[in-house]
């Protein structure tokens, strides 16, 4: 499938709040949200994946919601699940 070379890193420091991407993603095979905690953003798992994408040919679109020493349920609790709607990603990753 053909990608267009694009990155996108949306980090939210301390909460939950719906991400804003503009008017819609950038044009990519594949939109990955990233949803997590400390663990996500300071091994810079989105930049991760993204190498592996590339080294596979492939680029994706990609969105952050992290926060330090949050949970899942904190997430959810502020209202994380309105972002994973709004953005309309291909893929939501989700790390406790």
């Amino acid at each position: 499938m053909p990608l267009m070379a694009l990155f996108l890193t949306l980090c939210l420091g301390c909460n939950a709040d719906p991400v804003d991407i503009g008017d819609e993603w950038p044009e990519a095979e594949m939109r990955v949200l990233f949803i997590g905690n400390s663990l996500t953003y300071t091994n810079d798992l989105p930049a991760m994946v993204q190498t592996i994408a590339e080294a596979a040919g492939h680029t994706l679109a990609q969105g952050s919601v992290v926060a330090p020493n949050v949970s899942l349920e904190d997430h959810w609790r502020s209202g994380v699940e309105n972002t994973i709607r709004a953005v309309e990603a291909d893929v939501v990753v989700m790390q406790q």
